[in-house]
């Protein structure tokens, strides 16, 4: 009962004063707006979902098997990819912070390249595969967090 009598004593002492901090002037009034809230979100959403302009093909060559004769116990290192698409998708996102749509447009890029190039991935050594595209993925997305591109340069 005590604290509710200080609150109530404060809260008289002050209700008079302007706040401490002021609330600033607008950036952009009603009448300044050219886009509706629907077309800002849309822009945003393809802006942070904007395709990985980058150029992936030697270092995801260094992880496959090249193009070549077919060999038993391969298969295409994007059907892998595909199939651990979602969850590289959702533990880089996780683990980085990079937006969801960045990440995705990423993990997308690299299993394009993989079709582009042909790669083919060994039967068993999916563990391996992984591991590597985790790595590969994830240092992507850190560059691109911290430095706004996925590359130096």
């Amino acid at each position: 009962m005590h604290k509710l009598r200080y609150v109530d004593r404060t809260v008289r002492g002050i209700r008079d004063r302007d706040p401490v901090i002021a609330t600033g002037a607008f950036d952009v009034t009603v009448d300044d707006m050219k886009v509706t809230v629907e077309e800002f979100y849309r822009r945003l959403t393809r802006q942070n979902g904007a395709s990985v302009d980058v150029s992936l093909e030697s270092d995801v060559t260094g992880f496959f098997i090249a193009r070549g004769r077919r060999r038993k116990g391969v298969r295409p290192a994007s059907e892998l990819m595909e199939e651990v698409r979602p969850l590289l998708t959702d533990k880089i996102t996780y683990w980085t912070g990079v937006k969801r749509p960045v990440v995705r447009a990423l993990i997308e890029r690299m299993i394009r390249s993989c079709k582009d190039r042909g790669l083919l991935a060994e039967r068993g050594r999916e563990q391996h595969y992984l591991v590597e595209l985790t790595a590969y993925g994830t240092t992507l997305a850190m560059n691109y967090l911290t430095r706004g591109k996925f590359f130096h340069g």
